[in-house]
C-alpha cells in the first residue's frame, strides 16, 4: 500500500485484508496498540458526562455529550473551525 498517514475517499475502497470498509469481521493482525497511559485512563475514568471526543485542531480533544453535539463537533471539524 502507498500510504502516507493521510485517509482518503479511495481508501476506504481498497480491498485489502485490512480494511474493514471491505471485509467483514476483524483484519488478520492487530492495527494499532494502546499505551499503558490509555489503558490506565480507561481502567479509572474522570469523572464526567461526556461520551464523545474529536480533535480540536490544536493537537487537544473536544468533548461532547450527546451524539446530535458530537457530530456537529465533527462538521465543524472538518470545515477548519476553531473546537
Amino acid at each position: 500500500l502507498d500510504y502516507d498517514g493521510d485517509i482518503k475517499s479511495r481508501d476506504l475502497k481498497t480491498d485489502t485484508p485490512y480494511n474493514t470498509y471491505t471485509r467483514s469481521g476483524l483484519p488478520p493482525t492487530p492495527i494499532a496498540m494502546a499505551s499503558l497511559e490509555s489503558i490506565a485512563a480507561s481502567a479509572s475514568p474522570e469523572d464526567g458526562k461526556s461520551l464523545y471526543f474529536v480533535a480540536n485542531n490544536r493537537g487537544g480533544h473536544f468533548f461532547s455529550e450527546t451524539y446530535e453535539q458530537h457530530q456537529q463537533a465533527v462538521k465543524d471539524y472538518l470545515k477548519g473551525k476553531k473546537l
